[in-house]
């Protein structure tokens, strides 16, 4: 499972939002997972559930 934290610009509260999902696909270096994102989250680190020092990738967009 991996998690996504990070600010969005949909919420003015400054909090860090932190969304788990699955992984869904990884092809051509870019893993695809159904992790619940907004709008201003890219960036943000993408990580492995019970290790977050371990960053797998950068949140780049969203396709839905």
């Amino acid at each position: 499972m991996l998690t996504v934290s990070g600010y969005n610009d949909y919420e003015l509260s400054y909090k860090l939002k932190t969304h788990s999902g699955l992984i869904d696909d990884v092809k051509n270096g870019a893993i695809f997972y159904d992790i619940d994102t907004k709008k201003g989250q890219s960036g943000s680190p993408v990580y492995i559930n019970d290790k977050p020092n371990m960053v797998v990738g950068i949140h780049k967009a969203g396709s839905k």
